[in-house]
């Protein structure tokens, strides 16, 4: 597809259109919004009276919509004026010419898939993207359209798409929703873990402990908010103790010796890991008693004379005082008697 830009004028367009005419083809004619179809409509007939033009826009019914595309697929019409709403699936072999007015009110994308509803039967193909716009920065993102112009470039096209507008910026005020809350590290690490397909039984699931503990590093020890949130990505994404241990000596080593409740934060990272290895969903330590809640089935019979059981919940009755994981320790030994 030949893709060429110009100033938008009445000649320039009815020029396009009557020379695929004159090849016995067919053209499409877009224009950004709904507003702009009759005024294009009347703009087209004073310059081109001999072309059959039918109208096409998303507002028209269903059967209308239907009958109007039949008549151009079934050459009744030489051209197709419409919204975006031809963008896709469209495979006319006849229309070999696409003309789309002001095409700076389109993204790259959207203009390339216009480009790809003509060039689809073997003969010449031209794609006009006519502008009233003289900004520096709208010729830029169209020349690249001029400049990537052969099958298969639409990932070329979205690179240079992402060089000239840059990828935004992840930790703006104008952001919202998961990102602005965990970082994007450790989001795009939920969003993998979401979208990989798991085998039957292999649920993503992470133990909810409720520990009379902070579970956060202290911001006198790490005073960077952005640095606070990266290493709590990587201790999410670390998939055993000794990936824990790693990060641990590296946190260590560049914040210096790690104080009580960031000493806290990797002990509730491990007990995690020990918890899913024995399929307890909830732990929850208060300062009279633990609870212990498993996921069905995987609460084994126990001997713990100390332990009250109900359904899959386990309870160890004892005081906590200020070693809650020392008391979790003497839970698990008790389920290990059984």
């Amino acid at each position: 597809v030949a893709t060429r830009i110009a100033p938008l004028s009445d000649a320039a367009i009815a020029s396009a259109l009557l020379r695929e005419q004159r090849r016995h083809g067919q053209s499409f004619l877009i224009c950004p919004r709904i507003q702009d179809l009759d005024p294009m409509l009347a703009r087209v007939q004073a310059a081109a009276g001999d072309l059959r033009i039918v109208c096409l826009h998303g507002r028209l019914a269903a059967d209308e919509i239907d009958d109007r595309m039949m008549s151009f697929v079934e050459g009744r019409a030489d051209v197709l004026l419409a919204t975006n709403i031809v963008e896709s699936g469209l495979d006319i072999p006849r229309a070999n010419t696409i003309v789309v007015c002001w095409p700076e009110k389109f993204g790259l994308a959207q203009l390339h898939q216009l480009r790809g509803r003509v060039g689809r039967g073997g003969i010449r193909a031209f794609a006009h993207l006519l502008t009233e716009t003289q900004s520096g920065q709208s010729e830029k993102r169209l020349a690249v359209l001029e400049e990537f112009s052969r099958p298969g470039a639409g990932f070329a096209i979205s690179e240079r798409d992402l060089d000239l507008r840059g990828a935004g910026d992840l930790f703006s005020e104008q952001q919202s929703g998961h990102v602005q809350v965990f970082g994007p590290v450790l989001y795009s690490h939920l969003l993998k873990m979401a979208s990989e397909k798991l085998d039957e039984g292999q649920a993503v699931w992470v133990p909810d402990l409720n520990l009379p503990v902070a579970d956060m590093l202290p911001e006198t020890y790490v005073q960077s908010e952005p640095v606070r949130l990266e290493l709590y990505a990587r201790a999410a994404r670390c998939t055993d103790e000794d990936d824990l241990e790693d990060l641990e000596e590296e946190t260590s080593r560049r914040f210096g010796p790690l104080p009580k409740v960031a000493r806290d934060f990797f002990a509730a990272a491990r007990l995690r890991f020990e918890c899913k290895r024995r399929g307890i969903i909830r732990l929850d330590v208060g300062p009279e008693a633990a609870a212990a809640t498993f996921l069905p089935g995987r609460l084994r019979k126990s001997r713990g004379k100390s332990l009250q059981r109900d359904g899959d919940r386990v309870v160890y009755h004892a005081k906590m005082q200020d070693a809650p994981f020392e008391r979790v320790e003497e839970l698990f030994e008790l389920l290990d008697e059984g």
